[in-house]
């Protein structure tokens, strides 16, 4: 068990218990020996915390937590690709600290969302600032709140998943769609054109003709 000290730090004790009883066998109390086990389970929670931290780099989703004041509690290797920064570069760091104000405010205001409850888990669509490249990427956030021993809010863990390529197939998609759609009516008026000289031929051919007679007959 964990038993608070004066200076506000955790003390990790292990208990060695046992029951004491009269002569009528009647409980009187227990007698018992508490070992301090700190160091062991600052060890084995270190352990915990590198087993998932290598966990999370592994997964080829961009995922990132962050405390109930926003500032980033770790990053993964997928999230550090798409952003273009280093997790050392981000730790203890706010949204305003790694992307472009008017970025940085929409992840603010969601966040804030997730914080208070009123969206909880949350998915939005909105843009990822690739500082290294420049560039910037159509994405969509899931984010979810975790909570303290209290059942109060302690912070949030999100996705990314990127969705530029989709969106540029889609915009390709359009594109051809509309190429399509005015080559059918180019097409169309093609026809049309076709058939009004189809019209058109046989009164011309009639007109050639008697205008060819007259020319013949005037040169005789």
């Amino acid at each position: 068990y964990a038993v608070i000290k004066k200076d506000g730090t955790y003390l990790y004790l292990e208990l060695n218990a046992l029951a004491i009883y009269d002569k009528d066998n009647k409980f009187k109390g227990f007698r018992g020996i508490s070992k301090d086990i700190t160091k062991r389970v600052e060890i084995d929670l270190k352990k915990r915390y590198d087993f998932l931290s290598n966990i999370l780099d592994y997964i080829p989703i961009p995922v990132f937590y962050k405390d109930k004041d926003g500032l980033y509690l770790g990053v993964n290797k997928s999230w550090e690709k798409m952003v273009g920064l280093k997790r050392e570069d981000v730790i203890n760091k706010t949204v305003y600290d790694i992307a472009p104000k008017e970025i940085a405010n929409i992840y603010h205001l969601q966040d804030e969302k997730v914080f208070d409850l009123q969206e909880n888990p949350q998915i939005y669509e909105a843009e990822v600032f690739n500082k290294a490249k420049d560039i910037r990427y159509k994405v969509i956030f899931n984010k979810s709140a975790f909570f303290d021993e209290a059942g109060l809010v302690s912070g949030l863990i999100g996705t990314i998943i990127d969705v530029s390529e989709i969106t540029k197939l889609e915009e390709e998609k359009i594109v051809n769609e509309k190429i399509m759609i005015q080559q059918s009516k180019l097409s169309s008026m093609g026809e049309m054109i076709d058939n009004i000289a189809h019209q058109w031929r046989q009164p011309l051919s009639t007109i050639s003709i008697a205008s060819t007679g007259a020319k013949l007959q005037k040169e005789m």
